[in-house]
């Protein structure tokens, strides 16, 4: 494993008491990352980027994470095209912004010292991403006073990036910066849909005796076996319903990209 450090500006330290407890449950190194709060809009953060950009030795990227009012990723990504093509940075966005991370957890939540009204609320929540806005509702479900943000640092990561994409794309290449397994989080949809799905699915289109998956050491599955994993949860079973994810997600990458 290499020990890759990376530079990471946020527009804001309010930004990094959330996102240090979170990458802390995703199991990151912190120690190799850089923390850096640009205290400015997209302008500023984009031009600290630009002027720390191979200024410094020791750090092998720099990233940026930026909130955003776009609906989707490549929304987000689209607009900020034309005014950032700069290599050796990486730009990432909360959506809409990063308090909405803080609820793709809603257990965690649950289980702090909130009040009756708020937790009510909580139920009745969209997913992260769609909820207007969440540094308000934030301060509505724990008050005015100082958060002390460390119980992130228990949130479930893969239920949290089941329901976060924005949380999942940023995870999942801060990882390959860093070059760390990654594995928690590529497993998080697999680990959340319910395995009857995946079950109705081999049913409708395999014979029993079909062989239906090959692991990379060459061991064989016929429909059967598959099914009985998927049914049973089992290592072998997440790995195959992953796999299908990460095939779907291509086709449609593909597919959005003609």
């Amino acid at each position: 494993m290499k020990d890759n450090k990376i530079l990471l500006i946020t527009e804001g330290t309010s930004d990094i008491n959330i996102l240090k407890p979170i990458l802390e449950a995703a199991r990151f190194p912190l120690e190799r990352i850089k923390f850096v709060a640009s205290q400015g809009g997209q302008p500023t953060i984009l031009k600290m980027a630009k002027a720390m950009n191979g200024a410094f030795d020791e750090y092998s990227s720099i990233v940026v994470l930026l909130d955003s009012d776009s609906k989707t990723i490549p929304d987000a990504q689209l607009k900020l095209k034309e005014k950032f093509s700069e290599k050796g940075i990486d730009v990432f966005f909360a959506i809409p912004e990063i308090e909405s991370w803080v609820f793709a957890d809603i257990h965690l939540l649950q289980k702090q010292n909130i009040h009756e009204a708020a937790n009510d609320k909580l139920l009745r929540l969209p997913l992260p991403e769609e909820i207007p806005y969440p540094r308000q509702l934030v301060h509505y479900i724990f008050g005015n006073n100082k958060i002390d943000w460390q119980f992130l640092s228990q949130m479930d990561i893969a239920k949290a990036t089941a329901r976060t994409p924005s949380l999942t794309v940023f995870l999942k290449r801060l990882g390959e910066l860093l070059d760390i397994d990654m594995q928690l989080v590529h497993n998080s949809i697999a680990q959340i849909l319910d395995r009857r799905i995946f079950a109705n699915l081999i049913k409708e289109v395999a014979e029993s005796e079909t062989i239906l998956y090959k692991t990379l050491d060459g061991t064989q599955f016929t429909a059967e076996q598959i099914l009985e994993n998927v049914e049973e949860g089992t290592e072998i079973g997440k790995q195959y319903t992953s796999d299908i994810l990460r095939v779907a997600r291509d086709f449609l990458k593909r597919q959005a990209n003609r």
